[in-house]
């Protein structure tokens, strides 16, 4: 998490491509991974490739930022083994998994001062939290905004379900699992892996059993499932 434009831009220079974890559209909530490979400091312009648009896409800063935002500014490199010694020293600290949520955590917490009405801040918060392992954090912070979520934000950062999960509240789990199942989204196999958790826990291994085939029907790769 907590990727910044400065990053991106000293990634790309040192002929680095990063893939990043966005919104499809500036106005939906659906999750879309975009490959940015360059930038224009002088339009102020970032370049991207993606199975949606083509492979040279470009966005203003601001439009960048705006797309980004949703998922804490989450981003992933791959890169060959002669320079991961690279990519580590640019990370600097945030090569710390922990550490790197905790300042995404603090950029969320902020941006919600400065915006309060922008709800994504707010979810940035829950998100982080779970990652840093504060499970009742995350619930508490859910619960302030459930009411308030766009339609699928829980389908593609599911963190509060799986932090119900954890804290062994069942039945929340199983209320929040089923309104996204039945919501024509029926392929989150990691759904049906946490119901079937939850049923052979109460020693339902028939309708356990169930849950698992679901998942593994949906994501055969799915070793949890499996």
């Amino acid at each position: 998490p907590n990727g910044n434009l400065t990053l991106l831009k000293t990634f790309i220079a040192n002929d680095i491509p990063v893939l990043t974890r966005t919104l499809m559209y500036p106005d939906d909530d659906i999750v879309h991974y975009r490959v940015v490979r360059g930038y224009n400091d002088s339009k102020k312009i970032i370049t991207e490739t993606d199975g949606y648009y083509g492979k040279s896409h470009d966005y203003t800063y601001d439009e960048w930022m705006h797309l980004w935002k949703d998922f804490n500014y989450a981003y992933a490199i791959v890169v060959k083994n002669d320079k991961k010694e690279l990519v580590e020293k640019l990370l600097g600290e945030e090569l710390d998994e922990k550490v790197s949520w905790q300042h995404a955590k603090e950029r969320a917490e902020q941006e919600s001062k400065d915006n309060p009405t922008d709800l994504r801040n707010h979810y940035n918060v829950v998100t982080a939290l779970y990652y840093l392992g504060d499970y009742e954090g995350t619930i508490r912070e859910f619960e302030k905004l459930e009411g308030k979520l766009t339609r699928r934000k829980l389908w593609y950062q599911m963190e509060p379900i799986e932090a119900y999960f954890k804290l062994g509240k069942y039945d929340k789990v199983l209320q929040l699992a089923d309104s996204i199942i039945n919501d024509n989204n029926k392929s989150v196999s990691e759904l049906y892996v946490m119901k079937g958790n939850i049923f052979e826990s109460r020693g339902d291994i028939s309708a356990a059993k169930a849950e698992y085939q679901k998942a593994v029907f949906y994501n055969e790769s799915l070793q949890s499932a499996k």
